[in-house]
């Protein structure tokens, strides 16, 4: 131990610090850089948007919803003035976003129900998956503090709930979104507008399936 001591000089030592503050100092260039590019990266999330379009039953025309038969059990027989499904993508960053892309997938719901043990009764009312179909929307460019609005589709009552998930959003920036995330639903305005019963089984249905029972 004496003789390793003996041989230990200041220099030795000093090449020791140099290189321990060496890799201290890249450590912290490491650090810091992680830090500024998360900080200046632009920062989007999506909202959902339902507003009034204005157009008394006036439909956006959408071929993935038109060619859905909602003449069947399930589907309401009540409409509603035309609303509009959209989003707004919000940039919340001090730098631009470019070539942004979201994919978005829409859930149609159908009403499911138990016939209770009169003819007409309703039991255990639910919400069942349709139908999912996908929009894909390309924005070349968000400025900070800046957002963009995109429709994709008419709300007439045609079907009595339905869910709103971003499947993808990334820019050339950044990805930030790369799972299934779900940011807002429909549901039918009128189940909260409800007169009597009647009106509950023409809102989930019911009398389509009724029509089909008596007919046979």
């Amino acid at each position: 131990m004496k003789e390793f001591l003996d041989n230990v000089t200041f220099k030795n030592v000093l090449d020791v610090i140099t290189v321990l503050i060496a890799i201290i100092n890249v450590y912290l260039v490491v650090l810091v850089y992680k830090l500024t590019h998360r900080d200046v990266n632009p920062k989007l999330f999506v909202k959902p948007t339902i507003v009034e379009d204005g157009r008394s039953y006036a439909r956006y025309s959408n071929p993935n919803v038109d060619s859905i038969n909602f003449d069947q059990k399930g589907f309401p027989e009540i409409g509603h003035n035309s609303l509009l499904w959209g989003i707004e993508v919000h940039n919340n960053g001090e730098l631009p976003a470019t070539n942004i892309e979201i994919k978005l997938s829409i859930t149609i719901h159908k009403s499911e129900f138990d016939d209770g043990e009169f003819l007409g009764d309703i039991e255990n009312h639910r919400f069942v998956d349709y139908k999912v179909y996908y929009e894909v929307f390309n924005f070349d460019y968000i400025p900070p503090n800046s957002s963009v609005k995109k429709d994709f589709l008419s709300l007439l009552g045609d079907f009595p709930y339905a869910t709103l998930k971003v499947e993808k959003l990334v820019s050339s920036e950044r990805t930030f979104i790369n799972k299934p995330t779900q940011i807002g639903y429909y549901e039918h305005p009128k189940f909260d507008d409800l007169a009597d019963m009647d009106d509950y089984r023409r809102l989930i249905g019911a009398y389509k399936g009724l029509e089909a029972t008596l007919k046979n």
